[in-house]
């Protein structure tokens, strides 16, 4: 995990009186969302992404539509399938005892492989990192010669 692309904190439970450089991972550019007034929810809740500056240096917030979107929670009680029906969910396994809470949605089918890593800190729920499902056309190229 240590030298993944993007890293996603879910439930991070920080507000606006904590100071990002406190969360700062060296080598990764910062992107918090916390919960706050406007939320309407005061414990709980809040997203870290951390990019990796070796994957990108030059990474801003959106809110404009792109062609590879991603949607990412611990969503307790919502399946996103119904309402966004052009998602798709790449986490299979179960994130926190045998329930699926965690879950990843993108616009591309079969574009992740999901794998379960071990509890960070005091979390209730496994940590999940996504693998691209694809299969280089070089290692693939040399499979099928083998």
């Amino acid at each position: 995990m240590r030298n993944c692309a993007v890293l996603c904190l879910t439930e991070t439970w920080l507000n606006d009186n904590m100071p990002d450089p406190a969360f700062q991972i060296d080598g990764r550019l910062l992107f918090r969302a916390d919960r706050n007034q406007q939320s309407g929810k005061a414990r709980g809740g809040g997203l870290c992404v951390y990019v990796n500056k070796d994957w990108c240096t030059n990474c801003t917030c959106t809110n404009t539509r792109r062609r590879f979107t991603w949607l990412r929670g611990d969503f307790n009680h919502v399946n996103l399938t119904d309402t966004l029906p052009k998602f798709y969910q790449h986490v299979t396994i179960p994130t926190r005892g045998n329930n699926t809470l965690d879950r990843v949605y993108t616009n591309k089918r079969d574009a992740y492989r999901a794998v379960p890593h071990p509890h960070l800190g005091f979390s209730d729920h496994i940590s999940i990192m996504l693998l691209p499902a694809y299969r280089p056309l070089v290692m693939a190229h040399i499979k099928d010669c083998a």
